[in-house]
């Protein structure tokens, strides 16, 4: 249940974002879940390797380069759905910062752990 939940929290972010943030677009709801899904594999499998390497860098930087890797892990789901799409880094920042305080926001209404 807390899957479907973080899914359907994430996919209204992607939504939301896409709506009002210059430079991403997306074509319908269906695109924001496949988008969430995307997402989620992407922050399960390939983040956490990222994250290591990188942990030098996110050292030195007090934690800033979290964000700089949420937005290249957006960038990456942009070059695997087809319709979907982030024109630069600034609006993948700016996406990856909104979608990240709105899961914050909904996963702690909910309780979700």
């Amino acid at each position: 249940m807390n899957i479907i939940l973080r899914v359907l929290i994430n996919s209204i972010a992607v939504f939301l974002v896409a709506q009002y943030v210059p430079g991403i677009t997306l074509t319908s709801f269906n695109v924001a879940v496949i988008v969430a899904i995307v997402l989620g594999l992407i922050n399960i499998f390939v983040r956490p390797i990222l994250a290591l390497i990188t942990l030098p860098l996110n050292l030195i930087t007090f934690g800033i380069f979290g964000i700089i890797l949420n937005a290249l892990m957006l960038m990456l789901v942009d070059s695997l759905i087809q319709n979907f799409s982030i024109e630069g880094f600034v609006p993948a920042l700016v996406a990856s910062v909104i979608i990240s305080a709105i899961a914050w926001v909904g996963e702690s209404v909910f309780g979700i752990d």
